[in-house]
């Protein structure tokens, strides 16, 4: 009995229109759940943009600090310019009984390369292994180490490195050596490349 009274129910709904509405009052719920899926998706997409427009119109600045600065209270160091290497003569040897070797007009003896800082003489002992330096910091982006060297003065001394300025940018400084030749060493002094 159960199944008859199932379709005489749905025979009532069907002839007076029951099922219809139902059939009806679905199809408004699902256009409903349509809109509401449109609009959230709608909505996501407006705020997506705006974040977007927000995060894009930030300013971004980049603040470029020096990284040469003089401490304050101390005045500047003065520009130093290359001066190359000269070369001293070696003092006349004392004339032994006579007054005078040397006519007045008579051309000097030719000098040696000198030892920077020290007499004109070639040492046949060679210099030292360089010292271990501390650099300090530079007092400008145009300042370049000149590393220290050995000098000789009677004895190896060593003379400490410095700053030193370009002569142009990309100038390279190619310090002096000790070099060999013939009875001692000579100074070979150092150039810009």
């Amino acid at each position: 009995m159960p199944a008859t009274s199932q379709r005489l129910s749905y025979r009532r709904c069907r002839e007076e229109g029951h099922c219809q509405m139902r059939h009806q009052n679905s199809k408004n719920a699902m256009k409903q759940q349509e809109t509401r899926k449109s609009k959230v998706l709608a909505a996501a997409i407006v705020l997506t943009g705006v974040a977007a427009l927000v995060a894009g119109c930030v300013e971004r600045r980049v603040v470029y600090v020096p990284t040469y600065q003089v401490p304050p209270g101390y005045p500047p160091p003065p520009a130093s310019t290359y001066h190359p290497q000269t070369v001293y003569p070696s003092p006349p040897a004392p004339a032994t009984g006579s007054t005078s070797n040397s006519a007045p007009g008579a051309a000097a003896p030719a000098p040696q390369q000198s030892a920077p800082g020290g007499p004109a003489m070639a040492p046949a002992v060679p210099p030292p292994s360089p010292q271990v330096e501390v650099m300090p910091a530079a007092p400008g982006p145009d300042y370049v180490w000149a590393p220290g060297y050995w000098g000789w003065n009677g004895g190896w001394v060593w003379i400490g490195g410095g700053w030193i300025v370009r002569p142009h940018p990309g100038a390279i400084w190619v310090g002096g050596h000790w070099a060999w030749r013939g009875r001692g060493y000579v100074w070979v002094g150092g150039h810009w490349r």
